[in-house]
């Protein structure tokens, strides 16, 4: 495991802040706090997302190559017949390594299908607009595909600098502006590329259909609150013991539903997708005309993939890892994971977030409450204000959990199709 800790593309305060990810507290800024105030919070409802209609557009960015379930996610992506994939965009840390697995996964899977139009791949931002955070990099990045000395030469700042960070970008918002109002962007990864894209092209804000995230950590509760702290951008103030009782309360853990869809405020812990670049989180979330759907770690969590698919998908990885097939490719990342991390099976983050944007209605097992998200330049602790009138959709309970799972261990074990 390395730890790598660029330069930021743009300033932010809390650079050089060293605090270890899971021991942050929440700081709300007297901006932050205004802007929470500034929503009215109303009683709720649980309600599915509605049913998809015709061919869904896509964009997936994602930081594919360490954790393997953003590898599942575009195997399951690739075979949905209802969602057409415009681009995979990459980010975070060796973004150019990161393509050429997503590339390889296309290519394999799109040499089965001759007939079927080319999927671009683009190498977004290495750098991020702003994280106390650094770049964590598993070990397990680019192999076996290269050898472990070839991968550590990646790991390089100053050649990751060198890069271009805005291409990704530039793709998004092309797309998006050749499909108005069409395109749905999946995050599930460091979301840099889509905030630069918004950054760089302002007027596309309006014109993206949804944004769907795969990022928040788990609800804060009575069971699992740690204490707040005074906001402060000033160094000399980071190690004093600045405590301050919690400003809107906390709900009991068994109490978290009713206590949202009453309409009170609670708030999330951060999570590696973003606070891995915590100012661009926070940019996209501060736009007040984008629809965004978000799928948090705590909806995530209730899911873990293993048994048949998981066997099958680590058999496939006794074949070379040079075969022109999508699930060998993916079964050799699978097998280097599950030695690198002595587990069992794979929490499927990102394929249930892949299943939320193009299924809903019946087919979907995501209930969610509307509201407005506000993420926290410190360390992206979010804040989420329950109403009837956000436009923030954030994931609070699973039913059916099966009609998900049932469908991505039988598309995870399609290889047999290939053949």
């Amino acid at each position: 495991m390395w730890n790598f800790h660029p330069k930021p593309i743009q300033k932010y305060d809390f650079f050089n802040r060293s605090m270890p990810y899971g021991q942050e507290q929440l700081e709300i800024s007297p901006e932050e706090m205004k802007q929470i105030k500034n929503v009215k919070p109303t009683p709720v409802q649980l309600l599915k997302c509605k049913q998809q209609e015709g061919l869904i557009k896509v964009i997936i960015d994602t930081d594919i190559g360490t954790d393997v379930d953003d590898a599942m996610a575009l195997l399951y992506a690739l075979q949905l017949p209802n969602l057409q994939l415009l681009g995979v965009t990459t980010n975070y840390g060796p973004s150019e390594l990161r393509a050429s697995l997503a590339q390889k996964i296309v290519d394999n899977y799109q040499s089965y299908k001759p007939d079927s139009k080319a999927i671009p791949v683009i190498a977004g931002a290495s750098l991020q607009l702003g994280t106390h955070r650094p770049v964590f990099i598993a070990g397990n990045e680019g192999m076996p595909f290269i050898s472990s000395d070839q991968a550590f030469e990646k790991m390089n700042t100053d050649m990751w600098a060198k890069q271009d960070q805005t291409k990704a970008a530039d793709f998004i918002a092309q797309q998006v502006n050749l499909y108005p109002n069409q395109v749905k962007i999946i995050s599930i990864g460091i979301p840099t590329n889509i905030a630069l894209a918004i950054q760089r092209n302002k007027k596309i804000a309006s014109k993206i259909d949804e944004i769907i995230f795969m990022g928040g950590g788990t609800f804060m509760s009575t069971s699992n609150y740690n204490e707040f702290r005074q906001f402060s951008r000033k160094s000399r103030d980071w190690d004093k013991n600045l405590t301050i009782s919690a400003p809107f309360g906390i709900p009991e853990k068994e109490n978290v539903t009713q206590w949202v869809c009453d309409g009170n405020v609670v708030h999330l812990f951060p999570n590696h997708n973003f606070s891995g670049d915590s100012m661009a989180t926070k940019y996209i979330f501060d736009q007040p005309n984008i629809k965004i759907k978000v799928i948090p770690h705590n909806i995530t969590a209730q899911f873990w993939l293993k048994g048949p698919s998981i066997a099958f998908l680590r058999h496939q990885s006794e074949q070379q890892c040079e075969t022109q097939n999508p699930f060998v490719t993916v079964g050799h990342m699978v097998e280097k994971w599950m030695q690198l991390r002595s587990q069992n099976g794979q929490c499927p983050h990102d394929p249930l977030t892949i299943h939320e944007t193009v299924f809903g209605g019946e087919n979907s097992v995501v209930k969610y409450v509307k509201g407005k998200l506000i993420v926290h330049e410190w360390a992206a602790f979010s804040t989420f204000v329950p109403s009837e009138n956000g436009n923030h959709c954030v994931g609070l309970a699973v039913e059916n959990p099966d009609v998900f799972m049932n469908k991505l261990e039988k598309l995870l074990m399609n290889g047999e199709i290939l053949k």
